[in-house]
C-alpha cells in the first residue's frame, strides 16, 4: 500500500484535485491488531496447552542436560590429556543446552506483549502524522475537497481508535497473566512496565519461571511413576536440577544486562546532559537579550527534567536488581540442595517429595523478583521516561 505521506507529496507536486480517489485505505493493520492480542491468535488455545507444547519441544534438551549432570560425578576436574573430557567441558555443554532451552521457552507468544504494544504505538504516531499532513493540505483545498479530507481524517481516527482498543486488550491479557502468577499490577503499573527498557526482561523472567514451574510438575510426575527404577528417577531428578540452573541463569542474565547495558547508557546520558546544562547556564549569564535568555532558560528546564528522569530511571533499575538478587539467593540455595540430593542415593518417593516442594519456591521467587512498579508522577515525567527508553534501546 502506498504510504499516505507520499500521496500527499504527489498531490503537492502535481496538483491532483481529488485525494480520496488516490488513497487505497486498508484495514489490515487493524485486523492484525485485533488478531494478535494475548498469547495467540487462537483464543481457544489454553495456557496449559501452550506450556505442554514448550515441554514437548524442550524435553530432549532437558534429557540431554540431565545425562550430562549425572556424568559430572565420575568426570575429573581437569585432565592433561587434551582428548579427555573434564568437568569444565561438561559444564560448558550444560550451559549451551540451558541457553537453547531458554530460546525455546522464550519463543512463547507472551513475550510479544511489549513488542506488540510498541509496534502499535509507532503505527498510531504514523497515522497522527498523516492526519496532520491531511490537515495541512485541507487549508488550501476547495469546499468539496475539504469534505473529502475530513472523511479521510475521520477514517484515520477510527483506525487509531481500533489500535488503541487492541492495546487495551493486550494490557488486560498481561495483567491476567501476572495475576495467574500471584502478582497484582494495576493499569498504571502495566503502562509503566511497558514503558521501561527492562520491561521485556521482567516479563521474560516471569514467563520462564511460570513455565519451569509447570515443567517441574511434569518432572515430579515422571519421578513418581518411575517406581522402584531409581536410575530413571535420578535421571528425572537431574532434569529438575537443570530447571533450577535455568532459574539462576535467567536471573543472572537480567542482572548482567542492567549493569552492563542500561546503567552505563544512563550514565552517559547524565554526563552529556550535565555538560550541556553547564554550557546553558553560562549562556544565560552572558546573554543580554531577554528573548534569547528565555529560550536558554526553557532549555535549562528541559535539561533538569532529563537529569531528574535519569535519576528516577537508575533508581528504578537498581531496585529491580536488588529484587532479583534477593530472589536469586533463594534459587541458589535450592540449587545447592538439589545438587546435594542428586549425589545422595534416595528412594524415588523421596525425590518426588523434594521436587513437589519446589512449587512453593517458584511462587516465592516470582513474587520477590518482581520489582516495585511505581507509576509516573505526571505526564511530563511519563513522556520523558518514554523518550529515555527509546534512547536506551538504540
Amino acid at each position: 500500500m502506498i504510504k499516505l505521506r507520499y500521496i500527499l507529496l504527489f498531490i503537492a507536486l502535481f496538483g491532483v484535485t481529488n485525494a480520496t480517489e488516490n488513497i487505497n485505505w486498508s484495514s489490515t493493520l487493524v485486523d492484525e491488531a485485533k488478531g494478535m492480542i494475548g498469547f495467540s491468535k487462537d483464543k481457544n488455545v489454553t495456557r496449559d496447552t501452550r506450556y505442554k507444547l514448550v515441554w514437548k519441544n524442550s524435553f530432549d534438551k532437558f534429557e540431554e542436560a540431565s545425562n550430562l549432570e549425572l556424568k559430572l560425578d565420575n568426570t575429573p576436574d581437569a585432565s592433561w590429556k587434551f582428548w579427555q573430557t573434564n568437568k569444565n567441558d561438561i559444564n560448558e555443554d550444560i550451559d549451551s543446552l540451558i541457553n537453547s532451552i531458554i530460546d525455546e521457552i522464550a519463543g512463547i507468544d507472551l513475550l510479544e506483549y511489549k513488542r506488540k504494544v510498541a509496534k502499535y504505538r509507532e503505527k498510531i504516531e504514523e497515522l497522527r502524522e498523516d492526519i496532520a499532513k491531511l490537515r495541512e493540505s485541507k487549508i488550501l483545498a476547495s469546499t468539496k475537497e475539504k469534505k473529502e479530507y475530513e472523511e479521510d481524517i475521520a477514517e484515520l481516527k477510527e483506525q487509531i481508535k481500533s489500535i488503541e482498543d487492541a492495546i487495551k486488550d493486550i494490557k488486560k491479557e498481561l495483567k491476567k497473566s501476572f495475576r495467574e502468577n500471584k502478582i497484582s499490577l494495576n493499569a498504571k503499573q502495566i503502562d509503566t512496565l511497558l514503558d521501561r527498557v527492562d520491561g521485556d526482561d521482567i516479563i521474560e523472567m516471569s514467563v520462564i519461571l511460570d513455565i519451569l514451574k509447570y515443567i517441574n510438575s511434569q518432572i515430579a510426575q515422571l519421578v513418581k511413576e518411575s517406581g522402584e527404577d531409581l536410575n530413571r528417577a535420578k535421571k528425572y531428578y537431574a532434569m529438575h536440577l537443570v530447571s533450577l540452573k535455568l532459574v539462576v541463569h535467567i536471573q543472572q542474565k537480567y542482572i548482567d544486562k542492567v549493569n552492563s547495558e542500561y546503567i552505563p547508557k544512563l550514565n552517559k546520558i547524565e554526563e552529556k546532559t550535565k555538560k550541556l546544562k553547564y554550557d546553558t547556564e553560562i549562556m544565560i549569564d552572558k546573554s543580554s537579550d531577554e528573548r534569547r535568555a528565555l529560550i536558554y532558560k526553557k532549555n535549562l528546564e528541559a535539561q533538569n527534567l532529563t537529569l531528574r528522569v535519569v535519576t528516577l530511571y537508575k533508581n528504578a533499575l537498581l531496585k529491580s536488581i536488588e529484587s532479583v538478587k534477593k530472589a536469586q539467593l533463594i534459587s541458589i540455595e535450592n540449587l545447592k540442595v538439589a545438587d546435594n540430593t542428586l549425589k545422595t542415593v534416595l528412594l524415588s518417593s523421596d525425590l518426588y517429595s523434594v521436587i513437589s516442594e519446589s512449587k512453593a519456591m517458584f511462587n516465592r521467587v516470582i513474587s520477590i523478583q518482581m520489582p516495585e512498579i511505581v507509576p509516573f508522577e505526571n505526564l511530563k515525567i511519563k513522556q520523558e521516561f518514554k523518550k529515555m527508553t527509546t534512547r536506551l534501546l538504540k
